[in-house]
């Protein structure tokens, strides 16, 4: 999976923020991985690439936050904390063992 950051911000985005993948909102985070470039304001940063089985997300909606600990809480204070998740419309297909 793949994903790029976005900052909707006034003031650039520092490099370290993690970014999630959870299964499902407020489900189990699936990997994390953090940025290694800043993001300007009003630009997209750097392409993450995830790595991680399907069947982590089987049956749930993908979820993509920045700046998620993991804890309920981020790194950065910011004046908007709603923008900062993207939830996949749709759940992800179970997957089947090849048998």
């Amino acid at each position: 999976m793949t994903a790029r950051p976005r900052n909707a911000g006034t003031l650039e985005a520092p490099a370290g923020l993690p970014v999630t993948v959870r299964a499902g909102v407020g489900g189990d985070i699936v990997v994390t991985l953090e940025t290694t470039q800043p993001i300007p304001a009003g630009k997209t940063g750097e392409l993450l690439f995830f790595e991680f089985a399907a069947q982590d997300l089987a049956q749930s909606q993908p979820v993509i936050t920045v700046d998620d600990t993991g804890v309920g809480e981020g790194k950065l204070f910011e004046c908007d904390e709603l923008n900062n998740t993207a939830v996949w419309p749709d759940a992800v297909c179970p997957t089947v063992e090849p048998g």
